[in-house]
């Protein structure tokens, strides 16, 4: 139990969330067309079910209070790039529909949904709403820095510069971020965490959503697919030019190859 662990809000929360609003408005203020602002690339929207099981006693709380069905939205997305390839966080954004009782959230106590917010690294990168407060005010003074940069006609190579500088400030500051962004193969075979806790019955949890595990699950995963959309499946076979034989060797398999020359032959 964990009754004595919560959190209380305190007269200052208001005041700091209001700080919080101005930072933000102040790191995409001037930006031309507004987007999100968390991950603003959708991935793609499902539809589907939410299976509650008959969970242990303890752990009946809320919508898990009992077996039941909940049809559900899900959006996957990208939380700051716009290339897939890129290293990224990614989010999983589930909405619960058909959910009585009164809600907690201002204005939606009559709401008859349910959300969970989930992203693919285990902790966030700010410690708290302080914290947090820190990074958009350090976010806020990079976008001012760049803009201006940009005014000054600052050639690319200066303001990728500019660009990795900020970069290296936001990780001294906010350590957690070096390790935030991964690559992925697809978003449905990935884990996902709230990343922050949250109050459940008389208890506190972070929520997760991993796939389904078992010892075949590489081999499910490839029968479903080419069963559903074989079409989909496609891979690129190329070759890669050795274009310099010291960094490229042929007797050391070690050793790999970074060829700025890659054709692709086939697919």
């Amino acid at each position: 139990m964990n009754d004595t662990n919560t959190e209380t809000g305190s007269g200052d929360d208001a005041v700091l969330l209001e700080q919080i609003r101005g930072a933000m408005k102040k790191v995409h203020e001037g930006v031309g067309m507004a987007f999100r602002g968390q991950h603003p690339k959708g991935l793609g929207v499902v539809h589907g079910a939410f299976q509650v099981h008959e969970v242990p006693i303890a752990y009946r709380v809320g919508v898990f209070a009992e077996p039941k069905s909940y049809a559900t939205w899900i959006r996957f997305s990208i939380a700051k790039e716009w290339d897939d390839r890129s290293p990224n966080v990614r989010g999983m954004a589930i909405k619960l529909l058909g959910v009585p009782g009164e809600k907690l959230a201002p204005g939606e106590a009559e709401a008859t949904t349910h959300d969970f917010v989930l992203a693919t690294h285990p902790v966030f990168f700010a410690r708290d709403a302080k914290h947090f407060l820190q990074f958009l005010v350090m976010k806020g003074a990079q976008a001012k820095e760049a803009g201006e940069a940009k005014i000054q006609g600052k050639s690319p190579e200066e303001l990728a510069a500019l660009e990795m500088q900020h970069l290296k400030q936001l990780v001294a500051a906010f350590p957690v971020t070096a390790k935030f962004f991964t690559t992925a193969e697809s978003p449905l075979t990935q884990q996902y965490f709230s990343q922050t806790p949250y109050q459940y019955g008389n208890y506190v949890v972070k929520y997760f959503v991993q796939h389904p595990d078992s010892k075949d699950r590489l081999v499910n995963e490839m029968q479903q697919r080419l069963a559903t959309s074989p079409q989909a499946v496609q891979f690129e076979f190329g070759i890669e030019v050795q274009t310099n034989p010291e960094t490229m060797p042929i007797d050391d398999a070690t050793q790999p190859w970074n060829s700025p020359e890659r054709v692709i032959l086939a697919t």
